[in-house]
């Protein structure tokens, strides 16, 4: 039982430490990106904005890794909840 416990901690682990870096990744992405683009304008464009264009593959890149990064939390929160609620 301890064999199957521990892989599946750490891989629960890994998906909630995920979720505490999507966030500030996306953040600095946007920021780096909307910085360095030409003609991009953060008061006036949104950061969806940034998708568009040649360096549009990075945003859109940012966009899928955040939302990957947050389901695995999600889910690596809710399995951690049903474990408590079955013991």
């Amino acid at each position: 039982m301890l064999a199957v416990v521990q892989p599946y901690r750490f891989v629960s682990q890994l998906l909630i430490l995920g979720g505490a870096v999507g966030p500030p990744f996306f953040v600095a992405l946007f920021l780096i990106e909307g910085a360095t683009r030409r003609g991009y304008d953060s008061l006036r464009q949104p950061v969806s904005a940034l998708a568009s264009g040649d360096g549009g593959w990075m945003q859109r890149t940012g966009f899928v890794v955040t939302g990957a990064l947050t389901l695995g939390f999600v889910v690596a929160r809710s399995s951690n909840c049903l474990r408590r609620e079955g013991n």
